[in-house]
């Protein structure tokens, strides 16, 4: 007998669908896919792939680096603290016009170095959140002077009075009117302590009521003060307003 070759086990309803239906075309690359497969991009586990992902990796690494270096920058100038913040519009005129104009904010509001700038990024988020809730306070206070940084890595960076001092701290006026006019010397307030006032501008107050601050109620009771060859001021208090 001559033996019959044996038929595949396949049912007609498979070799129809085979011969109807051909396998799809392949999907057509898109535009950057193409472009990205004409540049020879080595494989990372060979050598020149390991070198090109080390110098890529070093390159993305830069990039950030300057980045975040050119946002703390930007983060602590002028530009920053009145520009963009619309609320500072009088202190931006005020500064504009002031012997300072060419100082950043930064500098003398934040201290230097990166616990500085973490210090006053993190005190200003309720200033932002305040902001965006439009629940800040009109006219806008002034900084406490507990907040400000210690002007001896601030003002004294340009202006080093820690060794100046003046001729005569005090001296008693030969006035016969009551009292004598004083004012401040010119120095910043580094030597002085902290619950202190100091001021910048010379301020007038009375010797005989004790010496005051005209813009607070705290003593100025710093040892540099200077005496000036100026009258007195009235001992009224009405009168002495107007001095």
């Amino acid at each position: 007998m001559i033996p019959t070759p044996r038929m595949p086990l396949t049912s007609p309803t498979t070799v129809s669908r085979s011969r109807r239906c051909p396998p799809p075309p392949p999907k057509p690359r898109g535009r950057l896919r193409r472009l990205l497969d004409r540049i020879p991009i080595p494989r990372p586990d060979t050598k020149r792939g390991a070198i090109f992902l080390i110098l890529a990796v070093l390159a993305v690494g830069a990039a950030v680096t300057l980045a975040g270096v050119h946002v703390v920058e930007y983060s602590g100038s002028t530009a920053f603290c009145t520009q963009l913040c619309h609320t500072m519009e009088p202190q931006k005129k005020a500064h504009a016009a002031s012997t300072h104009s060419e100082v950043e904010c930064g500098s003398c509001h934040v201290a230097p170095g990166v616990y500085g700038f973490v210090k006053a990024k993190l005190e200003g988020t309720h200033e932002l959140f305040a902001l965006i809730t439009n629940t800040y306070p009109r006219p806008i206070p002034a900084i406490e002077h507990s907040k400000l940084p210690s002007t001896t890595v601030t003002c004294q960076a340009c202006h080093p009075l820690a060794t100046r001092r003046p001729a005569s701290t005090s001296r008693t006026s030969a006035s016969p009117r009551s009292g004598s006019r004083t004012t401040p010397a010119t120095r910043s307030s580094g030597s002085r302590p902290r619950d202190r006032c100091g001021r910048w501008t010379a301020l007038t107050a009375t010797t005989g009521s004790g010496t005051r601050c005209r813009r607070c109620p705290r003593p100025l009771t710093s040892p540099w003060w200077r005496e000036r060859s100026i009258p007195a001021c009235p001992t009224s208090s009405a009168a002495r307003s107007h001095c």
